[in-house]
């Protein structure tokens, strides 16, 4: 992050793509290679039940922050489209500081901390109730 924030800003994207194909291949959910971060991130948290829509009996604030959670993983790759080392750019943006590419990280970190974490709590949401009960 300190010496080349945009490929730390790249990288935080890929993470996010790879932890949301993670998911999806571990919940027998298919994509494409043509699906769009934005769209692998969405189906990802569908499949843990945490997309916000479709959070039942729950706070509204955390409906709210799954939200924002989707938003943030959006807005990791929407910098990382304009300032990553992926595109081959003609000019090189001066404005991405180790300080960005630390906000960056963490909300990728964010992001994909709570999925992986989803995916293995044997109390998780899209668990079937008696598989959840039969592991205790």
């Amino acid at each position: 992050m300190e010496s080349d924030p945009r490929l730390a800003v790249s990288t935080a994207k890929a993470l996010i793509e790879s932890t949301a194909k993670c998911v999806l291949s571990a919940r027998g959910v298919a994509y494409t290679k043509s699906d769009d971060v934005t769209q692998l991130v969405a189906r990802s948290q569908q499949a843990l039940g945490l997309a916000a829509k479709g959070v039942s009996g729950e706070d509204q604030s955390l409906r709210r922050v799954l939200g924002s959670l989707a938003t943030l993983a959006q807005n990791v790759t929407e910098i990382r489209n304009k300032v990553g080392v992926d595109h081959g750019a003609e000019s090189v943006p001066t404005w991405v500081r180790p300080r960005h590419a630390r906000l960056v990280v963490g909300a990728a970190q964010v992001w994909c901390q709570l999925m992986l974490e989803t995916l293995g709590d044997p109390d998780a949401p899209w668990r079937p109730a008696d598989v959840a009960d039969a592991s205790r």
